[in-house]
């Protein structure tokens, strides 16, 4: 199997950057590596004030793939105590043939992301008012942009993280905007 050293360091940066984002307070290089070594040194630290067991991990798994676009998911989770752990997913988009990443705006055609983001904003309010959320949610719960997108069999599916549009109890919602309102909008190779 051939592989390809720009697209493994690229996912390794990405898979780092990730999982620091809910690192303890122990110095760490920046490496996978060195991120086990700190979650691990304060697991230790604090393993006489818990008797509950800490736990990191993550994965990688190919979401898709459309022409030269390579769509990669990335899951971690972080438990350190408490209530409940810190799951993550982040979206991971990989040119094949500049090999390069991109981002949400690289999908987008340019001069677009504000009529995108209005499609965006329409799909969170169809989606409160799907769920019957009430103003009190709607007021505590607002829209907010994310990069972490990917293509599935309906549409360009914004994702959310716990904690970014909704309470950790409902989960990671989804935003799918479908093909046909995205014409002219994300660059027509994707679509």
């Amino acid at each position: 199997m051939r592989t390809n050293r720009p697209l493994n360091d690229a996912i390794t940066t990405q898979l780092a950057g990730m999982l620091v984002q809910n690192q303890g307070s122990s110095p760490h290089d920046g490496t996978i590596e060195g991120l086990v070594d700190a979650f691990l040194a304060d697991a230790s630290d604090m393993a006489m004030a818990s008797r509950q067991g800490w736990e990191l991990n993550a994965s990688i798994k190919r979401q898709g793939r459309r022409g030269d676009l390579l769509t990669l998911r990335l899951d971690s989770y972080e438990y350190t105590g408490g209530a409940h752990g810190q799951p993550g997913v982040q979206y991971f988009h990989w040119d094949l043939a500049r090999q390069q990443a991109l981002g949400l705006d690289d999908l987008l055609e340019p001069g677009q992301q504000e009529a995108f983001w209005e499609l965006a904003r329409s799909r969170h309010q169809q989606w409160l008012d799907e769920e019957n959320l009430d103003q009190a949610f709607r007021d505590s719960w607002p829209f907010d942009r994310t990069d972490n997108a990917y293509f599935s069999k309906n549409g360009l599916v914004l994702h959310y993280n716990v904690y970014h549009i909704a309470p950790y109890a409902m989960g990671q919602p989804e935003l799918t905007i479908p093909y046909e309102k995205l014409d002219g909008i994300v660059r027509g190779k994707y679509l």
